[in-house]
């Protein structure tokens, strides 16, 4: 019988990895662990478990075996990168949430890529991308968060946009915005933020630790 996936699921991909306290936090509240091949090891060294472990294992130390608790996918396709490969899995088998870990490091390309492949699926799956102290994912419904006062909300338009807001400084109603940097660095002014997206998609980028003590588990496990 093919598995069904419980959302969220917790992706770890071979970029640089997050700390350990994050991971900790994070691994009590998710129970589905899945990491690139070349992220493996560093799973390991993170604490964490992985049920799955997803690629073509070109990136896996050919010392390094996989624990008998993970399955291997093997996927050839040279077309994606492991990152893609891992997300067109979890789609597959009924995930529609999932939290990515390590997507961004010293290759400039595949961190480019996370976002465009966040984008791809965005219809399919609630993708949100954590790295140092940020968090990333893509909307194109209406909804509200919490917020404090420092957080910083910057909107990215993924091609043109319609977008009101509410609880932010510079408010929108209504108002078209294309790609550029308008919506860079705006601040809350309540308690919680609420967007209405009225055509298109954004990219959402929130900061998650603004007083050094780590974000907030409950937060970047909502939409």
């Amino acid at each position: 019988m093919p598995p069904k996936f419980a959302s969220p699921a917790l992706i770890l991909a071979n970029g640089d990895p997050p700390p350990k306290n994050l991971v900790k936090r994070l691994s009590k509240k998710i129970y589905l662990v899945i990491c690139t091949d070349g992220a493996y090891l560093k799973a390991l060294n993170l604490g964490l478990k992985p049920g799955w472990v997803i690629g073509d294992m070109d990136s896996l130390p050919k010392h390094q075996k996989i624990g008998k608790e993970a399955r291997v996918v093997y996927d050839h396709d040279q077309n994606c990168t492991d990152l893609e490969k891992t997300i067109k899995f979890l789609i597959k088998f009924g995930c529609r949430k999932a939290l990515i870990l390590g997507a961004i490091g010293d290759r400039l390309d595949h961190s480019f890529a996370a976002f465009q492949i966040m984008e791809k699926y965005a219809d399919r799956i609630h993708l949100k991308l954590i790295h140092e102290g940020w968090s990333a994912e893509i909307i194109s419904k209406n909804m509200h968060f919490s917020s404090f006062p420092g957080r910083l909300v910057s909107l990215f338009p993924l091609g043109k946009i319609r977008i009101s807001t509410r609880g932010l400084q510079y408010s929108l109603r209504k108002e078209w915005m294309s790609p550029g940097s308008r919506g860079v660095s705006n601040l809350p002014t309540a308690k919680t933020v609420t967007l209405r997206i009225h055509k298109g998609h954004v990219l959402l980028i929130r900061s998650i630790d603004p007083t050094g003590r780590g974000p907030n588990v409950g937060d970047l496990l909502q939409p």
